[in-house]
Formats: C-alpha cells, sequence, structure tokens
C-alpha cells in the first residue's frame, strides 16, 4: 500500500485504508499542520538530485548540466535561497559565455535571472549595471521583437523603480507595450 503525500494513494478505488480515513473526517476540521511549501520542497529534491547525477557524470561545460543547474537555481530561488541561486546562476552564465552565441536562449535567459537574483539580494547598483549590460547585448544581437529583448527592458526598467528613475522606467516599459 503506497500512499503519496498528504493522504493521497497512488490508486484510491483500492485503498479502503483511505475511505476509512475520510469518512472519519467527515465534519471534522483536520488538526494537521498544512505545509503549502510542500511541492516545492519535493520539487528542489527532485532538482538536487538530478544535479548531483548530473555533476558526477557529464563534463563541466555541458549543456544539460548547465540547464539543471540552471533549473536548481530558479528552484533555490522559490523557497528563499537567493545566495545559493545567486552562485549557480553565475557558475551557469560564465560556462555558457564559454561555449554559445550571444543569442543563446539559456543564456539571454541566465544573463537575466542572475541580475534579478542580485536586485533580490538588494545590490541594487550592481542589479543596474547587469540588466544595462543585458538590454545593450539584446539591443545589438536581437530583432526588435525578441521576447527576451522585452524581458531586458522589463528587467531594467524594474531596477529603474527601485532606484526612482521612474520616467526613464516608463520610457523602457512603453518600449515593450509599443511591440505589442
Amino acid at each position: 500500500h503506497h500512499h503519496v503525500g498528504r493522504g493521497g494513494c497512488l490508486s484510491r478505488e483500492k485503498c479502503q485504508q483511505h475511505d476509512r480515513r475520510q469518512d472519519n473526517q467527515v465534519g471534522q476540521t483536520a488538526d494537521l499542520p498544512i505545509d503549502r511549501n510542500e511541492p516545492t520542497q519535493i520539487a528542489l529534491a527532485a532538482r538536487r538530485a538530478e544535479n548531483a547525477q548530473r555533476e558526477r557524470t557529464l563534463p563541466p561545460e555541458h549543456g544539460a548540466l548547465q540547464r539543471s543547474r540552471g533549473n536548481l537555481a530558479w528552484s533555490l530561488e522559490s523557497v528563499g535561497e537567493l545566495e545559493a541561486a545567486r552562485v549557480l546562476e553565475q557558475r551557469v552564465l560564465d560556462a555558457l559565455q564559454r561555449t554559445v552565441t550571444s543569442t543563446d536562449a539559456t543564456l539571454l535567459i541566465m544573463r537575466f535571472n542572475l541580475a534579478e537574483t542580485i536586485r533580490k539580494l538588494g545590490d541594487i547598483p550592481t542589479a543596474r549595471r547587469m540588466h544595462e549590460e543585458n538590454l545593450a547585448a539584446c539591443e545589438r544581437d536581437l530583432p526588435l521583437t525578441h521576447a527576451a529583448l522585452q524581458r531586458a527592458r522589463m528587467g531594467l526598467a524594474v531596477v529603474l523603480i527601485d532606484l526612482g528613475d521612474f520616467e526613464r522606467a516608463k520610457g523602457l516599459m512603453e518600449g515593450v507595450v509599443d511591440v505589442y
């Protein structure tokens, strides 16, 4: 008999124990604490396991390893482990800058994600510099309607709002709206 998570069964139809528990709880308020972050924690554990396996078996610059590190960084950020996410994002960005073209989708996303993580860590001047560099690279290398260019504009606009430069932020956001 295999239960998954809190009260869920792999096969409910065959689970008489589950049905008895449900019958006993009718009209009662559950006293069990509910961990609303449990799915996030499970995803984080899975990504840590996947990344550890890839770290052991793939060359340091392998694309699948960079994607795994990026996914793990995203999961770490989602549970508030910003510094650990920043370290991984920097490793991925460094590897990608050595191995892919300037218009590679993973590189574009990682450049943006690292700048955002640094902003969330409170280093607004560095985040601004990184978002400005990212926007300049996107404007140089991508067509006007490319999603990464629009994301770069929005990322810099958010930092400018953090710094109180509302006029420049508004101009960037209007540029995004004009494309769509």
